[in-house]
């Protein structure tokens, strides 16, 4: 099964725009990956908490079978964690990301 993993840090728009939307949604709807999963993780979640454009564009991810986690220690750091459970699942990330980096995952990192 070929798995990847997408660790979304940055708070550049550009760069979820450009790289990481496309990229997605492309690797689902073109099967290019069996699973995908991105972990929006610090600075890039008060970017979505704040943008509903980006918002629209990570349930069209989820609608194509993205699966999207949010880190709650950062969202609650930052009090918006009750905006961003509406678009992922927010939890503590680090065990998860540390399963995709022991087991076959492929991880990109933006």
């Amino acid at each position: 099964m070929n798995k990847l993993a997408i660790i979304w840090a940055t708070a550049e728009k550009g760069i979820f725009d450009e790289l990481i939307f496309p990229y997605a949604y492309n690797s689902r709807k073109q099967n290019w990956w069996d699973e995908v999963i991105l972990v929006i993780w610090g600075p890039s979640e008060i970017l979505v908490a704040n943008d509903d454009s980006i918002k629209a564009k990570l349930q069209n991810l989820k609608n194509t079978g993205v699966k999207i986690l949010a880190c709650k220690w950062c969202a609650d750091n930052h009090k918006i964690s009750s905006n961003l459970t509406e678009i992922a699942e927010v939890i503590y990330v680090g065990q998860p990301v540390t399963h995709y980096l022991q087991n076959n995952y492929k991880v990109l990192t933006f």
